[in-house]
């Protein structure tokens, strides 16, 4: 049942926003398709071979709706071409740097548990944790990387500047170390604890 709902919101969003998109004239749709698409694939291979979490999997998906969001939606500021630059709190936090920020903690989440099943008892929480996060941040710059191949095809990439590209990597950082340190403090009283022994320590999300 959870995964018939997941799978019927996931659809729901990407057929929802390819057809509003495809309505606006709007081309980028075809790299934010080709993103989530390849992403979805991925994480369905992986979950088959090493089943994560449905709170884990409803976060990727959330995570793939805000980032469609974000890079099809008009932002209701003035000036702002997309919903990617409308500020949550001025001038602090925008919607992009939000999106980066728990997109980068919930795929240290995701990488936490698929290493939980490679590694098993051999990685300590903090190994286990920072491998995670590494994955993480090469996920994070990997999608740079991307952002910046669009903008060469797309004339409407609205990818911004080198300085959106820094905040953007700032944020990445954040959320994995966030993930990172929630990760590693609930392990410990686990690992610390007498009846299981400190290699067999595992947080569970499910």
């Amino acid at each position: 049942m959870t995964r018939s709902r997941l799978a019927t919101f996931t659809w729901a969003y990407v057929l929802g926003f390819t057809a509003y998109s495809v309505g606006q004239g709007t081309r980028r749709v075809v790299a934010y398709l080709l993103v989530v698409g390849i992403l979805a694939f991925v994480v369905r291979r992986v979950h088959r071979a090493h089943p994560l979490p449905p709170v884990v999997l409803w976060a990727l998906s959330i995570c793939g709706a805000l980032h469609m969001a974000g890079g099809l939606l008009p932002s209701p500021s003035a000036g702002a071409p997309i919903f990617y630059e409308t500020w949550l709190i001025e001038p602090v936090l925008k919607y992009d740097q939000f999106v980066h920020f728990a997109t980068s903690a919930v795929v240290v989440l995701a990488c936490w548990e698929l290493l939980g099943h490679l590694l098993g008892p051999r990685a300590t929480p903090l190994a286990r944790g920072l491998i995670a996060a590494l994955m993480a941040l090469g996920f994070g710059a990997g999608n740079e990387a991307f952002e910046f191949l669009s903008a060469q095809r797309f004339a409407d990439a609205f990818v911004g500047n080198l300085q959106n590209t820094g905040w953007d990597l700032v944020f990445n950082t954040c959320g994995a170390l966030t993930a990172l340190v929630w990760l590693v403090t609930a392990a410990a009283p686990v690992a610390s604890s007498p009846s299981i022994p400190a290699h067999e320590s595992r947080v569970s999300l499910a």
